[in-house]
């Protein structure tokens, strides 16, 4: 436990409603506009998802005794990070580097690359920086930040 008696719990995820892209403001890329306008592809829609992380954040906020922090990727952003509070809960956002036209060209190339170094670089830092007492990941299938687990020193944060 840290200083101030808190169970200090980190959770990496992937989430999003309304009160996050209201302070994100994710957008979508000129380039990718374009390439689906070319490719008959749908416009992105931004929409909640993951509903269950927001319902838990929802709980997490009425418990003093726990200090929750929140890595996340968001696709959209303008900055490459975002850290901020709301409500006593700290998020860490971060733009991942595999965006839709990154992945397009890179598969027209067969250069794709699965491993999401910069995701795991990003979320490598952060844990370092709040170093919890448990960090719990949901979407383990979401392999663009659960790879992330490989890095995780698991003597060090259960």
């Amino acid at each position: 436990m840290n200083e101030t008696n808190k169970i200090k719990v980190l959770w990496l995820c992937s989430f999003s409603n309304s009160e996050i892209r209201d302070r994100l403001r994710p957008k979508t890329g000129f380039l990718e506009v374009m390439a689906r306008k070319v490719w008959g592809m749908e416009e992105k829609k931004v929409a909640d998802y993951a509903q269950w992380i927001t319902n838990g954040i929802k709980e997490f906020e009425k418990m003093s005794n726990i200090e929750l922090h929140i890595i996340s990727p968001q696709y959209g952003m303008s900055k490459n990070k975002e850290v901020f509070k709301i409500n006593g809960i700290q998020y860490y956002f971060y733009k991942p580097n595999d965006s839709f036209i990154i992945k397009f060209l890179s598969r027209l190339f067969n250069k794709y690359e699965t491993d999401c170094k910069g995701n795991r670089k990003v979320t490598k830092e952060l844990i370092n920086k709040i170093q919890p007492d448990i960090i719990h990941m949901f979407g383990a299938e979401n392999y663009y930040y659960s790879i992330t687990a490989l890095d995780i020193d698991l003597e060090k944060y259960p």
